[in-house]
């Protein structure tokens, strides 16, 4: 397990989803891990988690947005560490059903152009000159995307900026193989990880006795062994499927895995603060691009706000407040017009956020977990 003993390696966008399984893995290869990113608890969490395995790692912020914050990374590296060996270009903006070419705007396709190929551009070009020194050259990785290859019906700025990081990996292994530089691209599908949610939610909610890790070799649908595009379909729904048939027992999909192994999102509860509550987006719903909040309805019920009324809005995503207004407080949607936004009740009991006939998550281009918080609180207009 020492494939990569004493490399210097910079992961990007490793403090959530396939960044923290990148950093795990190279940190039990040998490698002195940089995990990078712009949240630094999360980070840290990472670091900790890799050094308690026995590994090396550190922290540095940086927003792949940021070119000063960029060159800062690359600077900070070079100097404690003497050279960079490994590059993982993984940060990106996902970009969730950012929309159809007649949907998006383009605040919305600078914004994951800046992100998701223009980031990975620059910190290549800063990485360059370093392993282009080093004797042994250097290895980069782009971390692309399955959506390149062949479109996609709703996420297309993503996908077009996923098609510009493969021949970004072309034209770099062109011009530096010479030095010893190589550079590849690997094209996950969907993954999930941690920070999809689900089994935070699941654990806190219901609870988790058992885990199996799923034994491809014998569940997966015949005829896909060499297919390793649509995961979901051939193993996990397939699996699922036969387990809940009665086909297979839960002991049969695989190897036992423990409980504790789960690593979970950390959760932020709603609460009460002044004449406002707080909570967390926790989830999008991509149907309709409406906003699931974590505040549940007998917590929204302290504010006194009735339905009909006006409630004041502010959501933000780390420290940017991205939008803030005054909404109805609707017992349906059809308590407002087409294309106004509305507060509502949820299948959750949860209060939620949507645009009548609209997406109120591409009209803002809002996300979901942890650092996107919701403060709601009586319109202050009045």
């Amino acid at each position: 397990m020492d494939r990569l003993k004493d490399k210097v390696a910079i992961i990007t966008g490793s403090t959530g989803g396939i960044g923290v399984g990148i950093a795990r893995l190279y940190a039990a290869e040998g490698a002195q891990v940089i995990v990078c990113g712009r949240r630094a608890e999360r980070g840290q969490g990472v670091v900790d988690a890799i050094t308690a395995e026995g590994g090396k790692a550190s922290f540095h912020a940086m927003d792949i947005t940021v070119p000063e914050s960029i060159e800062k990374l690359v600077e900070d590296t070079v100097s404690t560490y003497g050279r960079i060996d490994v590059l993982v270009n993984n940060a990106a903006n996902v970009g969730l059903k950012d929309g159809r070419v007649d949907e998006i705007t383009l605040e919305m396709w600078d914004d994951i152009f800046i992100s998701d190929i223009r980031g990975p551009f620059y910190v290549t070009k800063c990485v360059l000159p370093h392993m282009r020194k080093n004797p042994q050259g250097g290895s980069i990785v782009n971390i692309g995307s399955m959506a390149a290859c062949g479109g996609d019906l709703g996420s297309t700025a993503y996908a077009c900026a996923k098609a510009g990081v493969d021949v970004l990996t072309k034209s770099v292994a062109l011009q530096y193989g010479k030095d010893n530089i190589r550079c590849n691209c690997v094209r996950p599908g969907l993954i999930v990880t941690p920070d999809n949610g689900t089994l935070t939610h699941v654990r806190r909610k219901s609870g988790i006795t058992g885990v199996r890790i799923i034994d491809e070799t014998r569940n997966r649908l015949a005829g896909s062994e060499q297919s390793y595009t649509f995961y979901g379909r051939d193993v996990y729904a397939y699996t699922g499927a036969r387990l809940a048939a009665g086909a297979i027992t839960f002991e049969a999909v695989g190897p036992a895995a423990e409980p504790d192994s789960i690593i979970e999102l950390p959760i932020t509860e709603a609460r009460r603060q002044g004449e406002r509550v707080e909570g967390t987006i926790d989830v999008l719903d991509v149907r309709f691009g409406s906003l699931w909040t974590n505040i549940s309805r007998e917590l929204f019920r302290t504010l006194g706000i009735q339905f009909g009324q006006r409630a004041e809005l502010t959501i933000t995503n780390d420290t940017r407040t991205v939008y803030r207004n005054t909404m109805i407080y609707a017992q349906s949607f059809s308590g407002v017009f087409v294309g106004e936004p509305l507060l509502y009740v949820n299948s959750l009991d949860c209060m939620a956020v949507a645009i009548n006939q609209g997406s109120f998550a591409k009209a803002y281009n809002i996300g979901v977990g942890n650092s996107w918080k919701i403060a709601v609180g009586p319109d202050t207009r009045r």
